[in-house]
Order: structure tokens, then C-alpha cells, then sequence
């Protein structure tokens, strides 16, 4: 599991937040992805209990999700809501 989210999934994260903060939206797939993610990691962290690797990945991904939804819901966000 580190290996694939080190090689795989962390990339992948990062090219979504590249991706959102260009102003491209998310698509199925994506979300599909970002959710399979933290299910995986969550699940991952209840079955082995208090892995620090478990929990730092667990960590990150929930961090550049919160980032990658956040910076996805400015761009679509008209700029007259946003800067209110």
C-alpha cells in the first residue's frame, strides 16, 4: 500500500490539485479516485491499527484532498460570490 500511494496515488493528487488550480474542472473518474483513496487509506488505518506510514499517508492525502476541494470550488465560484 505505501508503495502504490507513494508511485501512484500521491502523484495522481497533485496533478488533480495542478489540474483544479488551472481552472479544469474535476471529473467522474477524479472524484471516483479521490474517494477510493481516502477509502482505502481509511479502511487501511482501522485494519492495522497505529502504523505511522498508514497514518502519515492517511494524513497527506486528507490535507490535499481538503486542498484540491478547495481550490476546485474558488474556480467555481463566481468572482462577485468570492471575494465577498
Amino acid at each position: 500500500m505505501t508503495a502504490a500511494f507513494i508511485h501512484y496515488r500521491l502523484p495522481r493528487m497533485l496533478r488533480l490539485l495542478e489540474q483544479v488550480g488551472d481552472a479544469d474542472p474535476l471529473n467522474a473518474d477524479d472524484n471516483a479516485f479521490l474517494t477510493e483513496t481516502l477509502a482505502s487509506l481509511s479502511n487501511a488505518v482501522g485494519a492495522l491499527g497505529r502504523d505511522r506510514d498508514i497514518e502519515t499517508m492517511h494524513r497527506c492525502a486528507l490535507a490535499l484532498y481538503d486542498d484540491i476541494a478547495t481550490v476546485a470550488h474558488r474556480a467555481d465560484t463566481p468572482r462577485s460570490v468570492a471575494g465577498r
